[in-house]
């Protein structure tokens, strides 16, 4: 006679069933969860996580209250930087938390990385009361060397979309985290969305002030070196925007001795010479109609209200399209030069009229 002997359930089939009902569980409304949590803790810890933008210590704080209520042993939080999740920070029961230069998951010994790829792919919790006899995991080497026993991993999603995972462990008791625990995670966790998603917005911010800052330490630093190279050269050193006005005055102001509000627009050519006006105003608006290399001689008043000669030069800064961004150029200083070449005109002049004089006294006259 055929006797039938009822199948025994193995622990492993009991161990696939408590995932499923811990996921199941997950879908409990928040008075189940209330039942066995303090309310007004609860709300604690949901105003510590909101309240907190300083993304570190918002990892910090929120890794403390989950291991405090969620009763874990252990807490490891990866967060998604540049489409890759890297292992943020972590935080074992007793310690201070780990503050980690963003280790890649897949480098990383501190979590089971099937369980969290695992979680990334289901977008949905994923509890282990005895993570020693899983079959789908017990093949992890993190679970083969540590042999934790509890194991929750929850999602954090905001907007739709996955930032970052927290994986809790236990390594004192077997299904520690119950459907309630589970209920708990899930609601902090949809706060913490929101905290870290501010958090990351503040530390950009944060990082792009200092890299603002960073810039503008270094323009400093190389406007000082221009204004020294422009004194060290005895040059007019000059800016001006695509219509050519005027944009940086210092060296010219210094030299002409005229005011801010002279020099803007065109009134740079009031310090022109009265006679070098039209050629100089003429050759610099063709210059920049053409946008071409400008270049020309003129006598510009000091302050001291003596004219000298300076040899000028501009050039346009073009754009990726072509279209002139400013002007740079120098006037040199070329007086003492000039009044040499224009003395040495004067008395080659003198001397071809002296020569030529002695010339006609020394022709013979016809005789009577």
């Amino acid at each position: 006679m055929l006797i039938l002997i009822p199948k025994q359930s193995r622990p492993t089939d009991l161990l696939e069933e408590t995932i499923t009902q811990g996921v199941k569980m997950s879908t409990y409304s928040s008075s189940s969860m209330s039942k066995v949590l303090d309310l007004t803790a609860l709300l604690k810890a949901s105003q510590a996580i909101s309240s907190e933008i300083e993304l570190q210590k918002l990892l910090a704080t929120l890794l403390e209250i989950v291991i405090t209520n969620a009763g874990a042993n252990k807490g490891v939080l990866l967060l998604k930087q540049e489409e890759v999740f890297k292992v943020a920070a972590i935080l074992e029961d007793g310690k201070s938390p780990k503050k980690l230069l963003a280790v890649a998951l897949e480098l990383s010994l501190e979590v089971p990385i099937n369980i969290i790829n695992s979680v990334k792919r289901n977008l949905k919790p994923l509890v282990l009361a005895d993570a020693r006899i899983s079959n789908r995991f017990i093949a992890d080497p993190y679970i083969q060397k540590n042999r934790p026993k509890s194991i929750i991993c929850v999602p954090i999603i905001h907007q739709s979309q996955l930032i970052g995972i927290l994986y809790l462990e236990n390594n004192l008791a077997v299904g520690a985290f119950t459907g309630d625990r589970v209920e708990l995670l899930k609601f902090l966790c949809s706060q913490a969305a929101i905290s870290l998603e501010n958090g990351r917005l503040y530390q950009e911010s944060q990082t792009y002030a200092q890299q603002l800052e960073q810039s503008l330490e270094k323009f400093q630093v190389s406007e000082s070196r221009y204004r020294y190279l422009a004194t060290a050269t005895s040059q007019i050193i000059w800016l001006a925007n695509s219509q050519g006005e005027n944009l940086d005055t210092v060296h010219w102001i210094a030299y002409t001795g005229q005011t801010q509000e002279e020099v803007k627009g065109t009134g740079w050519l009031n310090a022109l010479h009265p006679d070098d006006l039209e050629h100089t105003t003429k050759l610099w608006l063709q210059a920049v109609e053409t946008k071409s290399l400008y270049r020309t001689q003129y006598r510009l008043r000091g302050a001291d209200g003596i004219y000298r000669y300076f040899d000028v030069q501009g050039v346009p800064i073009l754009s990726t399209d072509g279209s002139v961004k400013e002007w740079i150029g120098t006037c040199a200083d070329i007086d003492a030069r000039k009044r040499a070449e224009d003395n040495l005109r004067q008395k080659s002049q003198e001397l071809e009229r002296t020569l030529q004089e002695t010339a006609n006294h020394a022709t013979p006259t016809g005789a009577e």
